[in-house]
């Protein structure tokens, strides 16, 4: 079963070493480096998580390296690999290796033009290669565009990866050129890009399997893949689907204004309450400068958790991504930033809480 990887014994250490490099390095200028550092940057380019160095130092590359056996473990393990392209099964060894010099480069520089830039460059440079093996490789279970209608017929698996090829190799470079253009442009670019190079091979084997069927070509998949199988793809499949739709879109801030205090429920993460006595100053803003997240959830829908921006330093908020109107809320030398899901919400729970506090 391990035949692949004692093949490439040497590749398997070096590759390990290097995603465990950036350990030894950040323990060796440990007390040289900032106490928290940039872990998360969001589409839009901005530096937007932070953590403590031990955790990038150590768990970061942990991860990744746990992430790197996993792959070639499974790969080892296809029985399919067996007779697989040499060349393309090489490439298994290097992505995790390489994605951890990107990661660290970010992680290092704390600059979002170099953070982009090494990213974009990755990315670019990975579908380049991987397409360009594409057309290569033998049917697996591990390694290229693995969907039932590819994995149960050969024609379709090879038309399938002919077309993921080419598809990949200009996918890759029309990244590198977006990287001239302005920053979100480039990012936006990248991302519709890249959801193109992964869903259009899928939709192109489906229609191809249909068609086999129609002429008769081919066996329905229900016949020739075990129901088994089946059950547990879709199974799969929905609940990652649920979870990433769950997580990303849905969530509520909810604050409930009482007597002496406020409390502000959150979806998510965890609730805070505010007693009238303790609050300095309570101030409605038309223009939200949020900064950095350090700390906290983040999703299209909900921005909560511990943020850093040059007003307050760090501070607290549960707002509603997106939204400029807030109350800025001051006690001692914190502060805590809440709105409602609108504008017209956060209006109303500023008069409702001047009221209070009258």
């Amino acid at each position: 079963m391990f035949k692949l990887i004692r093949e490439h014994k040497w590749k398997a250490l070096i590759s390990s070493v290097i995603i465990l490099l950036p350990t030894l390095l950040g323990l060796i200028f440990y007390d040289k480096l900032p106490d928290n550092m940039v872990t998360h940057y969001g589409a839009d380019g901005v530096a937007d998580g932070r953590s403590s160095k031990l955790f990038a130092i150590l768990v970061i590359p942990a991860i990744l390296f746990v992430i790197h056996w996993i792959a070639l473990f499974f790969t080892a393990a296809d029985p399919k690999n067996k007779g697989q392209n040499k060349k393309a099964m090489g490439v298994v060894f290097w992505i995790i290796p390489v994605m951890t010099i990107v990661v660290c480069v970010t992680i290092l520089t704390e600059d979002v033009s170099v953070a982009m830039i090494a990213l974009q460059a990755f990315f670019a440079l990975l579908f380049v290669v991987l397409g360009n093996y594409m057309p290569k490789l033998k049917q697996n279970s591990t390694y290229g565009v693995k969907v039932p209608w590819t994995l149960y017929n050969e024609e379709n698996w090879n038309k399938t990866h002919r077309l993921t090829g080419v598809l990949w190799v200009a996918g890759g470079f029309l990244i590198l050129i977006s990287m001239l253009l302005p920053k979100a442009v480039s990012m936006t670019v990248m991302l519709i890009d890249i959801i193109v190079m992964i869903i259009l091979p899928i939709v192109y084997s489906y229609g191809l399997y249909r068609k086999q069927l129609k002429n008769g070509e081919c066996m329905p998949i229900s016949k020739v893949m075990k129901k088994s199988h089946i059950v547990i793809n879709i199974v799969l499949t929905a609940a990652v689907l649920v979870f990433l739709y769950v997580m990303m879109f849905t969530g509520n801030i909810r604050t409930q204004v009482g007597d002496t205090a406020f409390e502000v429920e959150a979806s998510y993460y965890s609730d805070i309450t505010v007693k009238y006595e303790d609050i300095d100053s309570i101030e409605l803003r038309e223009q939200d400068a949020p900064g950095e997240r350090t700390n906290g959830f983040g999703s299209p829908r909900l921005s909560m958790g511990t943020y850093s921006n040059e007003e307050f330093g760090s501070y607290t908020r549960y707002t509603y991504t997106g939204e400029d109107v807030c109350i800025v809320i001051k006690i001692g030398d914190d502060a805590l930033v809440i709105g409602g899901k609108n504008e017209q919400e956060t209006r109303a729970l500023y008069d409702e809480l001047m009221i209070k506090m009258s």
